[in-house]
């Protein structure tokens, strides 16, 4: 039986959507629309909500199926027998998108990618549109959306509408509805969630049923438009940024590709330093680095790309990416060296000179470092005994490292050490169990709020004022932390941790190690 799936978040589902259903229906034996969830927005309704509209509009095809996705979409396949993925498609950028995550997909699963072409009335919808226009009260919905879930629709968006601060609301009147929904160049950060980690990770199969709880907190982002600006500056836990300052001007498809890079990269080093700190069997593989962007100055910036994995220079291969550095870090401009690569499966090889790199001067290299104009994370394929899983679902990036590495400890070693507790956190992670500073982190303390979370881990450098300068809202992530508690979470203790073994000894006999807010 030919069984596709067709993924979304679907808030709401649109006409678009429907065409798209209904398309399939005719070319597939089964179609499965699976829902799932932006965790990169705030989503309107949950999914059991959203199944329930969408079973009203799909209700006369038989062949179509709904179901909750989570995780990858490739591992949903996988789990209910599918071997298309459908998607549709409503411009050149959209296609640009859709190739670079079929060819992912592909690489992960023996899966193949159908594009649909939205038909000429559906091309300018999108549901993050419709909730705009139908937030400013347009009546011609149907336009946009399946009757049966216009009221529902609206009844949500004005829910919505009426917690909205009523300046705000006064001064988009005066503005205009256009200058409130024009898209901007960059990103709106809000508190995201701090969820159990008991529902990713598994050891030997099995999940966490202990009591207590460890949280990973999140920031959510959201495409910046005029009314959205507007809200940050009178919301404190909301912030601006431009799209170059999240994304380095990655396009959408590449920034998650170099997220998600980030994320496995965190969960190998967390289960390395909570395997060797309990004492439990693990064995390493360095495949090499990740290449998480390339230089336009680079001289490799035509053949190597996101997402390669780079496996030695001149023929070295090293254990860490550290040694890749330090072998190029001395060289002089302009030297020619020959770098092996691997790409979904397939191996390369190209030939590039050196480039000095910018701000790389320090006490051990006076004149600056030279390189070949790559940033770059580990990809090291790790065993373990007993067998660890980790599914972030949609969650990427690096932050994560600290409370996964707490996760895996504990529950490796009897789950001991939570006592009950509720305990949130963030921070970076390296193979050798040092804590490293993250972004986002006082709307992370918001997240850990909401949940209910009575610690916080907040990763600690002792400040400078050189350091300072380039720190968010000039802080160190604990000095941010903990006055971000102290103001809206009086409940929380934020606790300062430069290593594995400072969170190890606290949570077993609370003491914390000394601080200082003092400059030099």
């Amino acid at each position: 039986m030919s069984i596709a799936v067709f993924p979304g978040s679907f808030d709401p589902l649109t006409n678009g959507h429907l065409d798209i259903i209904k398309r399939a229906s005719g070319i597939f034996e089964k179609v499965i629309v699976g829902v799932g969830n932006n965790t990169s927005k705030a989503a309107l309704f949950t999914p059991q909500e959203k199944m329930t509209l969408i079973s009203t509009v799909v209700k006369d095809l038989p062949n179509v199926e709904l179901a909750i996705m989570k995780g990858l979409t490739v591992q949903f396949m996988n789990e209910v027998g599918a071997k298309y993925i459908v998607r549709g498609l409503r411009n050149g950028k959209d296609f640009e998108y859709e190739r670079d995550i079929a060819g992912m997909n592909s690489a992960l699963a023996d899966v193949e990618t159908v594009l649909l072409l939205a038909k000429p009335e559906n091309q300018n919808i999108s549901s993050s549109m419709v909730k705009e226009i139908g937030s400013m009260g347009a009546d011609n919905m149907v336009k946009f959306v399946p009757k049966a879930i216009v009221e529902a629709l609206k009844e949500r968006l004005n829910a919505q509408k009426s917690k909205i601060v009523l300046a705000v609301a006064s001064l988009l009147v005066i503005v205009g509805i256009v200058v409130g929904v024009w898209p901007l160049n960059g990103y709106i950060e809000s508190p995201g969630e701090a969820d159990d980690l008991a529902q990713f990770v598994k050891i030997d199969g099995k999940k966490d049923t202990s009591k207590g709880q460890y949280r990973i907190t999140s920031v959510y982002l959201s495409q910046a438009n005029g009314f959205k600006y507007l809200q940050t500056k009178i919301n404190p836990h909301l912030s601006y940024a431009t799209a170059k300052e999240v994304t380095g001007g990655q396009s959408s498809a590449t920034f998650s590709k170099v997220q998600d890079f980030y994320m496995q990269s965190a969960i190998a080093n967390a289960e390395q330093v909570a395997f060797k700190k309990a004492n439990k069997p693990i064995t390493t593989k360095y495949r090499g680095i990740y290449v998480l962007s390339v230089s336009s100055k680079s001289y490799f910036k035509k053949s190597i790309k996101v997402g390669d994995t780079i496996t030695a220079i001149d023929g070295h291969h090293y254990e860490n990416s550290d040694s890749f550095i330090k072998y190029l870090a001395n060289k002089s401009k302009g030297t020619k060296v020959t770098v092996d690569y691997t790409r979904y499966g397939k191996k390369g090889q190209a030939t590039g000179d050196t480039i000095k790199l910018a701000g790389t001067k320090t006490a051990e290299y006076p004149n600056g470092r030279a390189g070949i104009g790559i940033v770059l994370t580990d990809n090291v394929a790790v065993t373990t005994t007993p067998k660890v899983s980790v599914n972030a679902g949609q969650i990427g990036g690096p932050s994560g490292g600290l409370m996964f590495t707490i996760k895996i400890y504990d529950q490796l070693t009897g789950d001991l050490l939570a006592k009950g507790r509720n305990i949130s956190g963030t921070g970076t992670m390296s193979a050798d169990g040092y804590v490293g500073e993250i972004g986002g982190i006082d709307k992370k303390i918001m997240a850990a709020k909401a949940a209910g979370s009575t610690v916080f881990f907040a990763p600690y450098v002792k400040p400078s004022k050189e350091l300072l300068k380039y720190e968010e809202q000039h802080k160190t992530n604990y000095m941010l932390a903990r006055d971000t508690a102290k103001k809206y979470a009086p409940k929380l203790k934020v606790i300062p941790v430069q290593t594995f073994d400072d969170v190890i000894n606290y949570l077993q006999t609370g003491k914390v190690i000394k601080t200082t807010d003092s400059v030099k």
